[in-house]
């Protein structure tokens, strides 16, 4: 039985993807990511907007790293933006930045930021997480 997948990257035609979480199921949306994942936390948006490349890069990132890891923003409304004081044109407000944590070592840490940098456009190191962008 294989799985199913709401990204299928052979077949995507769009440079963006919305979807409606419903709350009745926890789809996955490519490997290792539901789509519930990639919601604005906090807020009672439905709405998921999220860019078909930094899909792509998340799971070049998680097949070529193969850890755990674990999203604490994706998209967020303006809403969810501004209560995390979030900048007023941030990246997650269209769908195409992450901020990524990973519960490991230092050393593994480090090596996620490498592959980062070597996969996403721009990779932005906090102490807590890693901010990604395409």
């Amino acid at each position: 039985m294989s799985e199913h997948y709401l990204i299928d990257f052979n077949k995507a035609s769009s440079p963006h993807f919305v979807f409606w979480d419903n709350d009745i199921a926890d789809p996955w949306l490519i490997p290792h990511f539901k789509l519930k994942e990639f919601r604005s936390h906090g807020d009672d948006s439905k709405i998921i907007v999220l860019s078909f490349n930094l899909i792509k890069c998340l799971h070049e990132l998680r097949s070529v790293f193969d850890e755990s890891l674990f999203i604490n923003s994706a998209f967020r409304t303006l809403e969810r933006n501004k209560l995390v004081e979030g900048k007023p044109f941030s990246r997650h407000l269209i769908g195409e930045a992450l901020d990524i944590r990973l519960s490991a070592t230092h050393e593994k840490r480090e090596r996620l930021i490498e592959q980062a940098k070597k996969i996403f456009p721009k990779v932005i190191r906090y102490d807590s997480h890693i901010h990604v962008e395409v």
